[in-house]
């Protein structure tokens, strides 16, 4: 049996949910979002902020443009100063997340996260902030990053939240993306335990040495990543392990006797790797797994879910860890 939705926990996601309206390169925009609490930098930590997808906002918009946020009618005005907000953006993860920490958000809603989604979880999304409208459903899989599941995404529900219905807490965040695996068309969210890693280790430089960040005048922003490397760096790869790709930013670990091939991604904060061969240029099908400080080391989704490379492909995902960002911006 569901649990059903309480008036009480859909009055708190409708007032955290919002409407993105803002101008860019003379045309005006729209999406949107939703406003959580993330367990960073540490679990016992608390960031809160909005968060949305990257193809609604993402670096050039969130620092060329004035962004004002409707909630239910109230309208609210982004005028983001580097300074003074920590923004993540990222197209790989189809994410961006901005931190308000300053005193006009105090009165604002934020919601909570679960990070312990599992397979048939049931979820739902609010279609309809204002009449507190809802669609139910299922996740099916969980492919890398991804939630896999049964509600239908609209695009106006692209950046908005998926919630379990057994505690009314975010899992994740609704993309346009469909999955390509098997054939079937389920929607597909975003993993939030996959966004605070990410987000993490993008902090983690923010806050220790700036790496993965360029300075302005009004603070630093987040680099892009070196799309290109030198052959120094590429040869330096090859030396460990790792063959370029016709993808600038995939490399291949090759198989070998009774050692199957990974796959490998480059982005401006963190590597991905993955068993699943990337079909026809197509980076955004395969079960990507971040790479992280430790991180897990088993497969999410297919046919190797649960299981871990071979000796050679962990001693590799090892060294990329510890090589940081010497490869990405």
């Amino acid at each position: 049996m569901q649990n059903p939705v309480s008036k009480e926990s859909l009055n708190s996601i409708s007032r955290s949910t919002c409407n993105i309206d803002y101008t860019f390169e003379n045309q005006k925009r729209k999406g949107k979002g939703f406003l959580l609490v993330l367990p960073i930098p540490q679990s016992n930590d608390q960031m809160r902020g909005l968060i949305t997808s990257n193809q609604i906002l993402n670096t050039n918009i969130i620092y060329n443009s004035i962004i004002t946020l409707s909630f239910n009618g109230n309208e609210t005005k982004l005028n983001l100063i580097p300074k003074e907000h920590f923004c993540f953006s990222d197209p790989f993860l189809d994410i961006t997340f901005i931190e308000l920490k300053n005193p006009e958000y105090d009165g604002m809603n934020f919601l909570t996260v679960d990070e312990n989604v599992n397979n048939s979880g049931h979820v739902y999304i609010i279609k309809d902030s204002k009449d507190e409208k809802i669609s139910k459903g299922i996740i099916i899989n969980i492919w890398g990053f991804k939630l896999l599941h049964t509600i239908s995404i609209e695009e106006d529900s692209v950046g908005s939240a998926l919630i379990s219905l057994k505690n009314n807490k975010v899992v994740g965040v609704n993309i346009s993306k469909q999955n390509k695996d098997k054939n079937n068309n389920n929607s597909t969210s975003i993993n939030i335990k996959a966004i605070i890693q990410a987000i993490r280790l993008l902090y983690n430089s923010y806050l220790h040495n700036k790496t993965a960040f360029e300075e302005k005048e009004n603070g630093f922003i987040q680099k892009e990543v070196k799309l290109l490397l030198n052959d120094s760096k590429i040869n330096e790869l090859k030396e460990h392990g790792l063959m370029s790709s016709e993808n600038p930013l995939i490399f291949i670990s090759p198989k070998s006797h009774f050692i199957t091939p990974l796959w490998f991604y480059r982005t401006n904060y963190a590597w991905y790797w993955t068993p699943t061969e990337p079909k026809e240029d197509d980076a955004d099908y395969p079960n990507w797994i971040i790479i992280y400080p430790g991180c897990s080391l088993k497969v999410i989704g297919g046919e190797w879910s649960g299981l871990e490379p071979a000796k050679r492909n962990i001693i590799l995902i090892h060294w990329l860890e510890s090589s940081g960002l010497n490869y990405l911006v």
